[in-house]
């Protein structure tokens, strides 16, 4: 017989191992940040950017209401204005004249009658404030604190042409809620921004 090698197979072929990937390679293929991470970090930023834009017109509007709800009455004159709740409050002088500046009008002179029939003190307002609305403009005369509830009694004397307005403090309201306003603003994109760099680097 003839001779024949021995062969060397005994199975049939198998393809070589592939070689295992280093380290490095084999973490970059396993960590893949997910693109739904990076869509929420700018849903974040979307909606602290709205959610601020609504606080500061609904609060614009608010303060449009406060200074179209002051009590008012033209010098000179008198009215009776009813407080319900004890607190600070202010007195605006205005100018009949839409046109003219609040800044060159004088202050009348104005007493306030608490409902025991006791003058209330009055002090300077302590800071400049005006006001532009569609319907008024003046700026801010005097403050005084009402110690209880009921009908105050305000009269104004001097020159004709002004007007004299009573109520709440109407600067405090337009800067608090301005300021939260613009706060939730910049909260939202420096959230998402946070979320989208830290998926980012990972």
């Amino acid at each position: 017989m003839p001779f024949r090698p021995p062969s060397e197979h005994t199975g049939p072929m198998q393809p070589a191992p592939a070689p295992p990937l280093p380290r490095e390679a084999a973490a970059a293929r396993t960590v893949r940040p997910s693109a739904w991470w990076f869509l929420a970090a700018g849903l974040v930023a979307v909606a602290g950017i709205v959610v601020g834009i609504v606080g500061a017109v609904r609060t614009f509007g608010d303060w449009l209401d406060r200074v179209d709800g002051l009590e008012r009455t033209s010098v000179p004159g008198s009215m009776t204005v009813e407080i319900d709740e004890p607190g600070g409050y202010s007195i605006y002088v205005e100018s009949e004249r839409r046109t003219a500046d609040p800044e060159l009008l004088d202050n009348p002179v104005v007493d306030v009658l608490d409902p025991s029939g006791d003058f209330v003190p009055l002090d300077p307002y302590g800071s400049s404030v005006t006001y532009t609305t569609p319907s008024h403009r003046g700026r801010g005369a005097f403050t005084f604190q009402a110690e209880e509830p009921g009908t105050y009694e305000v009269t104004a004397s001097g020159s004709s042409g002004t007007v004299v307005a009573v109520g709440r403090g109407i600067g405090d309201l337009l800067v608090s809620g301005l300021g939260r306003s613009v706060a939730v603003g910049l909260l939202g994109p420096l959230v998402g921004g946070a979320t989208a760099l830290v998926v980012g680097v990972r």
